[in-house]
């Protein structure tokens, strides 16, 4: 079936995807209720983790492997909820980069188990038991993933292409985030700057990858992948410099989540600031370097940082970058299928990634 309407396309997914998730770990909490209880929890949380959220890289290795051919549905949504259980893994992981206790509602795995700890009245640091059982659970989650993509049915050869990819991929993913992270903590970045990291962080990670990764599935080949990640990279890129505007002016309640006050804390790296500081009046630019990265910013000043934005023209220029990058994807629809229905959907999507409330 074929989805003209991107949001559309992504809410079907989403809801589809649940089930596989539900059998694939129904498989390992059986194995798991045979070593220990402790193991089983672990099983659990992962699971609970992958709960909501959009799913967007499965259902975009859905439209990868239905744009190269493919016909085996089964077997591609057994196979596209690897890239969803990698990326439960690297939000556990980023969750304690950026000491979050809370995600989509519910506590990240470091706060339940430092509660847990508390509850239990064991022995040691908490917070170290939190951290500690955290990352373990996000190391389980690596291979958890990889072990999905294997059973799926797909043959061996081809697993072992996604799976060479992914490697890439999720390399380049981790250096991006250690130039976020020094970023943050430096302050010593610029356009070119933040543009890497998105491209590393999210263009390549959110939207190019998991499109090669079902082509790759369905006997893609190279010439094929290269219009996939020529589309994708501009519009991933695009994805995320109106992400950061999301999270500086979007509504609350259609994110979920608070919006200015934690980018504003966390000193976040967003073409948004960049531009900022490059063009703002002398006392504005003075009053960002005082109050960007300040975990004790108050409400006042953060409707102070937007107006800032707004007027030093930067939100302005963040939102017509958006908009070029996603014309520029646009350009390589035609190269990459004829179908007008895909072509449609290709359209539908990069459009989607500009528009959308959360």
């Amino acid at each position: 079936m074929i989805f003209v309407d991107a949001k559309l396309f992504l809410i079907e997914y989403a809801q589809k995807a649940e089930q596989y998730l539900d059998d694939f770990f129904a498989v390992k909490k059986r194995e798991t209720d045979k070593i220990s209880p402790v193991c089983r929890k672990m099983v659990d949380i992962y699971r609970d983790h992958l709960r909501g959220g959009k799913k967007a890289r499965g259902a975009l290795m859905v439209l990868g492997y239905r744009l190269a051919g493919g016909r085996d549905e089964e077997k591609i949504f057994r196979a596209s909820i690897y890239p969803e259980i990698i990326q439960s893994f690297l939000l556990i992981h980023d969750d304690i980069m950026d000491q979050d206790l809370i995600r989509r509602g519910r506590p990240t795995p470091q706060a339940f188990y430092t509660s847990l700890y508390r509850e239990r009245g064991f022995i040691g640091d908490a917070k170290h038991f939190g951290l500690s059982m955290a990352l373990d659970l996000g190391d389980f989650g690596i291979y958890l993933g990889q072990e999905a993509l294997f059973k799926s049915g797909f043959e061996k050869e081809k697993i072992a292409d996604v799976i060479a990819l992914s490697n890439k991929i999720y390399q380049e993913t981790a250096l991006g985030q250690a130039l976020d992270v020094f970023g943050e903590v430096s302050g010593e970045f610029n356009e070119d700057y933040v543009l890497k990291i998105h491209f590393l962080k999210t263009a390549q990670y959110s939207v190019t990858a998991p499109m090669q990764f079902g082509a790759i599935l369905a006997g893609a080949e190279q010439k094929f992948l290269n219009l996939l990640i020529s589309y994708g990279d501009y519009i991933g890129t695009a994805f995320q410099i109106y992400d950061d505007i999301l999270g500086l002016f979007g509504d609350e309640k259609s994110l979920g989540k608070k919006v200015g006050a934690r980018d504003i804390k966390e000193g976040k790296v967003t073409l948004l600031i960049v531009k900022a500081f490059e063009e703002a009046e002398k006392p504005d630019k003075m009053f960002l370097q005082r109050v960007y990265g300040n975990k004790k910013i108050s409400k006042k000043e953060v409707l102070k940082v937007q107006k800032i934005i707004k007027k030093s023209g930067s939100f302005d220029y963040s939102l017509k970058k958006s908009h070029e990058l996603i014309e520029k994807g646009k350009i390589f629809i035609p190269q990459i299928t004829k179908n007008p229905e895909f072509q449609n959907t290709l359209c539908s999507l990069a459009d989607f990634m500009i528009s959308r409330t959360s």
